[in-house]
């Protein structure tokens, strides 16, 4: 394998001028993506110091590390989400938070599952040695990406065009601007990928997960500052402009990144292959997107803008649990799939209970706390908003019944269950759907929320089912067969 020389001596995962003691750590950085990273390099030598060094602390520093940042993007997410809403009002905020929610839908399928080829792919390339199809899948997957997604939101201004009459006026531009959100989404979740596959957290994570809630932070205080009447467009306005600049900050930061770990050299352009691999993944990602976001896009059918506003909030507000889930199983991944390859059966089972016990029981401690704290957090949005609390009950119930199974869905696809895996998320999709179509016109916002958490739990309880017969794996983190096995 060639990697790059000046790379030769160094772990792939950081940049030289990042790397304390190196040649280049009396020198500035080269580049925005080395600043940044020699920040990051820091903190990441505190973090160690505190936690030992082994296997399973390794696993646990890094779930920590994403935790970490996912939980300081929710509280960045929270404090503009309350100031949205209060600038806004329920009924534009209402609009925005289902114009976002589409972004996140619809941007998170308009790639064809990209994300996920690169966080398999990437590191099957670089330590096979096959440079040529890892710099094509670099340049390419991020391009096909870009134009995939651009493809859908022209399709879908065209249909808007079409439609004319039929939609509200006042409706045009948000929607003219959320279409164009969309390749730059799309770009930053291929790169998420990128990141994750190679632990380049900071590139992969920070720019989307912290730097762009921190410009719509930055803009809903200054609307404030400044009296600015608030209305949907300018919502959409602060989130196309954070969503640009936090795809150029984090490909910045990748290209630092791939600059330092592999040599320039020939490109090898494998789009069949790579679609071969990310449909079949777009199954389980596509249908846990809709499973997070049917909720609210359905509520638009039913239900006035303030309602959905309301139900948003308890919503963003109780999903904070889903981030231990996230980062264990990011965590966990790599090692349960290499264990499974090598037929290591004592170290998986070990490795899948661990990995449910540090899924369930920190899940379990943070739903107790919005529980205890949630209608003095509700308050934060504005009175209304304390109506939403009953919501957040029946969302924690779905959340800990997702958690007491860990990450299971991971186990699946990294055992060679995938399409298993999309079979749990496909039959807990259609009951989530079907159950939004019956529950919310007859209870509102609480029947959008046991839809949802009635999906949770059939998502978990397929993918327990399927861990027990196929992989025989009993990852219910109750069961007498699993206490048995920990001990």
């Amino acid at each position: 394998m060639t990697l790059n020389p000046a790379r030769a001596d160094k772990s792939p995962a950081w940049p030289a001028a990042a790397m304390p003691g190196s040649a280049h750590g009396g020198s500035p950085p080269a580049s925005l993506g080395d600043t940044v990273a020699l920040w990051w390099r820091a903190t990441h030598e505190a973090l160690a110091a505190i936690l030992p060094d082994g296997g399973s602390n390794d696993m646990r520093q890094n779930a920590l590390v994403v935790f970490v940042i996912r939980v300081i993007s929710a509280g960045l997410l929270f404090a503009s989400q309350i100031l949205l809403a209060r600038w806004l009002g329920a009924a534009s905020y209402g609009v925005y938070v289902s114009l976002w929610t589409a972004v996140l839908v619809i941007g998170g399928l308009s790639h064809l599952g990209l994300n996920m080829t690169m966080l398999r792919l990437v590191p099957q390339h670089i330590a096979s040695g096959h440079l040529e199809e890892l710099r094509g899948l670099l340049k390419g997957g991020r391009l096909f990406a870009i134009a995939s997604s651009s493809l859908v939101a022209l399709a879908a201004a065209a249909a808007v065009w079409i439609a004319g009459p039929l939609v509200r006026p006042d409706l045009v531009e948000p929607i003219l601007l959320m279409l164009a959100c969309l390749p730059l989404y799309a770009l930053t979740d291929v790169q998420d990928g990128i990141g994750r596959g190679q632990s380049w957290a900071l590139a992969g994570l920070v720019p989307p997960y912290i730097l762009r809630p921190m410009i719509v932070l930055a803009f809903a205080v200054g609307a404030h500052a400044f009296e600015i009447l608030g209305t949907a467009s300018l919502a959409m306005i602060a989130a196309l402009a954070a969503t640009a600049i936090a795809a150029a900050v984090q490909t910045l930061m990748i290209q630092s990144c791939v600059r330092n770990t592999v040599a320039p050299g020939p490109e090898t352009f494998a789009f069949k292959k790579w679609l071969g691999i990310s449909l079949p993944l777009l199954a389980v990602g596509g249908c846990e997107i809709l499973l997070q976001n049917t909720d609210v896009l359905m509520l638009n059918l039913f239900r006035p803008s303030h309602e959905i506003g309301v139900y948003y909030a308890a919503a963003k507000t109780t999903t904070l649990a889903l981030f231990v889930h996230y980062a264990i199983g990011s965590a966990y991944a790599g090692r349960i799939a290499a264990a499974g390859a090598t037929d290591d059966r004592d170290t998986l089972i070990h490795l899948v209970r661990e990995a449910v016990h540090w899924t369930f029981w920190p899940s379990l401690l943070i739903v107790a706390a919005v529980a205890a704290a949630g209608r003095p957090l509700l308050e934060l949005f504005g009175p209304e908003f304390v109506s939403a609390y009953p919501m957040i009950m029946v969302l924690s119930v779905g959340i800990l019944a997702r958690a007491a199974m860990g990450p299971s869905e991971m186990v699946l696809n990294m055992l060679g269950e995938q399409r298993a895996c999309a079979r749990s998320f496909a039959a807990a999709a259609a009951v989530c759907v079907a159950l939004n179509l019956i529950l919310i016109p007859l209870f509102g916002t609480i029947g959008a929320a046991v839809a949802t958490a009635a999906g949770f739990s059939t998502a978990a309880t397929l993918n327990w089912r399927f861990a027990r017969r196929l992989l025989k794996l009993d990852v219910f983190i109750f069961s007498r067969s699993f206490w048995r096995g920990h001990r």
